[in-house]
């Protein structure tokens, strides 16, 4: 098993300077022009919900989220669901959380910072038009290496969000779906850590992805549907993976 440890002795996600290093890398990538452009697809990190992502969780999916997993924005003191699970509410809103718009509003939001800037929104200036936006999760009884994408949304625009400030990545809704429980991948199967060997996601909502795991994925998930029982689905990635072959072809 590869380690988990760094060069320096410390957890790969906690060296400040792994970190420096990888944004440094980062600006060198932003300014070389095409690679930028072609590389800024993004994988997101969802939590995982009871109801599938058709409405807000219910109690075993607040129990997961709150008590056990313990996620951030599910555990916060004025959470509508919190407020429900502890008994001082009595029902929540229809979007409580950003998973639950993923498949009706068709939008995902770069989140917000905690820690020491608590509130304060992620904005992604970059333009990502016609990108992924992978969508991964893990159950309760996964393993980080069991990650799944479990849909992705083609990227149609964006813009800040009213309160926070961060950025809203808004997908099509033609192109942007949900995949059958059955027919999903691990998404460590086509990803892998630009710095570390390690099936680590660590902090962060969200990472960038190349178009080449995009195609490789896509490739692997027209395979996985059932073209008579996912008819509308496959349809979708088999579109989508003709773009991608395309636009590589005239790179």
């Amino acid at each position: 098993m590869p380690a988990a440890f760094c060069k320096h002795g410390t957890v790969w996600t906690r060296c400040t300077l792994c970190r420096q290093e990888y944004l440094d890398s980062e600006k060198r990538r932003a300014l070389g022009g095409a690679r930028f452009k072609t590389d800024r697809n993004m994988a997101f990190k969802c939590n995982w919900m009871d109801t599938d992502y058709v409405g807000p969780c219910g109690p075993r999916g607040r129990r997961w989220n709150i008590h056990e997993a313990r996620h951030a924005w599910c555990s916060l003191p004025d959470n509508e669901c919190n407020l429900l699970e502890l008994g001082k509410a009595t029902s929540v809103s229809e979007f409580p959380c950003y998973e639950c718009r993923l498949f009706t509003e068709h939008e995902i939001t770069t989140g917000v910072i905690s820690g020491k800037r608590p509130g304060k929104g992620l904005r992604f200036d970059t333009e990502l038009i016609g990108k992924l936006a992978l969508l991964t999760t893990r159950g309760p009884k996964d393993e980080e290496e069991d990650r799944s994408v479990f849909g992705f949304l083609r990227i149609d625009g964006s813009h800040p969000h009213p309160e926070y400030g961060s950025t809203i990545l808004t997908g099509d809704p033609e192109t942007s779906i949900k995949i059958p429980a059955r027919a999903r991948l691990r998404f460590w199967d086509f990803y892998a850590n630009p710095r570390n060997p390690t099936k680590l996601w660590g902090y962060g909502l969200f990472r960038y992805v190349p178009d080449s795991t995009v195609e490789a994925y896509l490739e692997a998930q027209l395979e996985k549907l059932n073209p008579r029982r996912h008819q509308h689905e496959h349809e979708v990635v088999h579109e989508l993976l003709e773009i991608w072959r395309r636009n590589t072809r005239l790179m």
